[in-house]
């Protein structure tokens, strides 16, 4: 069994706005963050941040969504090949005329905008490649109160070590 820790998903690193001198870390799909001097401390707060947030999930049956691969989406070309009725494709001509933009950007624009209001409404992750069934049971569950006191639970952690 493959056991998920937070250096597996996607870190994103940038300079703190608020303290130039220091730098932020994120990991999106755990919704964490960690600080430091330089990136390299950094990711390593967020790694534990995130590393706690997984222990807890496990401890309370809680679904911790599969990491993203870094590589997804190397395997397409970004090419499409799309065949649409006469209707269709004449309407999509004119409101593109009326954009000032190609029917490939009017098209790529609505298809941006279609899954970013069904993700909003919905808010999945998608995971391809892993086989669950393979991964700790904390993948498998799910309860959507968890988070709410999450964060009491993790500064509880802080102050006494332990939860």
């Amino acid at each position: 069994m493959k056991k998920i820790g937070a250096q597996d998903y996607k870190i994103e690193v940038m300079p703190d706005k608020d303290n130039k001198n220091d730098f932020l870390a994120y990991i999106p799909q755990l919704d964490c963050w960690g600080d430091g001097k330089n990136p390299s401390e950094a990711i390593k707060e967020v790694i534990d941040v995130g590393n706690d947030i997984i222990e807890l999930a496990i401890e309370d049956g809680v679904k911790v969504p599969l990491p993203t691969s870094n590589n997804l989406h190397e395997e397409y070309s970004g090419k499409l090949s799309l065949r649409l009725p006469k209707y269709l494709h004449s309407e999509i001509a004119k409101r593109a005329e009326s954009e000032n933009c190609s029917i490939n950007q009017l098209i790529q624009s609505f298809i941006a905008m279609g899954i970013g209001m069904k993700y909003g409404e919905e808010k999945i992750t998608i995971n391809i490649g892993i086989d669950s069934s393979k991964l700790q049971k904390s993948v498998v569950k799910d309860k959507s109160n968890w988070f709410e006191d999450l964060s009491k639970r993790l500064d509880k952690k802080m102050v006494t070590g332990k939860c």
